[in-house]
């Protein structure tokens, strides 16, 4: 589940609405009860996107609840969340959180084969155009910028194919020139 609220309250209530919890409750000690009991014995794995956004209190929430109910944990984010683990000011106060870290995993650099299968999914299949999204994905924040190159070529083309030329202009268009 995305984590763009700003207190720990938020964040679990949002959880709840993932997990189809609508009528939960809106006081922080219930609605945690309420996501463990819904969670237990499910043998999942919460996966928290954009975990560099959310605070220690946060955090140690998510781990408390992950462990009540048995579940693993993924943080996905930048950088800074393996460097709030791991080091920085404060890091005797994520020293549980680090201890519990089974796995790190750094993706620096876009897969071929994920950018052939968002071509695939948009229906693209000539060699210059996935030569271009396989360039655009290289670049920082490479997904999420082909998706945006993508969704800006598909106005462009007004209902026909998706080529290299509206790809490219697409991208320039992105890119400010």
């Amino acid at each position: 589940f995305p984590t763009r609220r700003s207190s720990d309250l938020e964040c679990l209530y949002e959880l709840a609405m993932a997990l189809g919890m609508e009528q939960a409750p809106r006081l922080r000690g219930p609605l945690a009860r309420a996501i463990r009991r819904r969670l237990a014995g499910t043998e999942g794995l919460l996966i928290v996107d954009e975990a560099d956004h959310i605070s220690y209190d946060t955090l140690e929430e998510l781990r408390i609840l992950a462990e009540e109910a048995e579940i693993g944990m993924v943080l996905i984010g930048n950088s800074k969340v393996y460097t709030q683990l791991t080091g920085g000011s404060r890091s005797e106060d994520f020293a549980r959180l680090f201890s519990r870290i089974a796995k790190k995993r750094a993706l620096t650099k876009t897969k071929r084969e994920d950018v052939r299968a968002v071509a695939r999914a948009w229906d693209i299949n000539g060699d210059d155009e996935l030569a271009t999204m396989i360039q655009i994905a290289e670049r920082p924040g490479g997904l999420r910028l082909l998706n945006k190159t993508l969704r800006l070529s598909l106005t462009a083309a007004n209902g026909e194919p998706i080529n290299n030329a509206l790809l490219r202009r697409a991208f320039k268009e992105l890119e400010g020139e």
